[in-house]
């Protein structure tokens, strides 16, 4: 039986369950689950928002480093 306390069940349209069976067949060197598919797939989503998140602040801090140094001051 399925530890509720650690996995949730999700509902798929037929196109898109036809299209993680695709990737699931396709990006790996065997075929994988379809639930690890979508763990994968979805692990990879959030490592690339982070790195998106943190890149972000990097150019914050150099625009507000800029501006700091071009105007003598902090601009808080």
């Amino acid at each position: 039986m399925t530890d509720i306390t650690k996995y949730k069940n999700v509902t798929l349209t037929k196109l898109t369950y036809s299209h993680i069976q695709t990737l699931s067949k396709e990006v790996f060197d065997v075929p994988i689950s379809l639930s690890k598919t979508i763990q994968y797939l979805a692990e990879k989503e959030i490592e690339e928002i982070k790195r998106l998140e943190e890149e972000q602040k990097e150019k914050q801090k150099a625009l507000e480093s800029k501006k700091k140094n071009s105007h003598g001051k902090s601009t808080k």
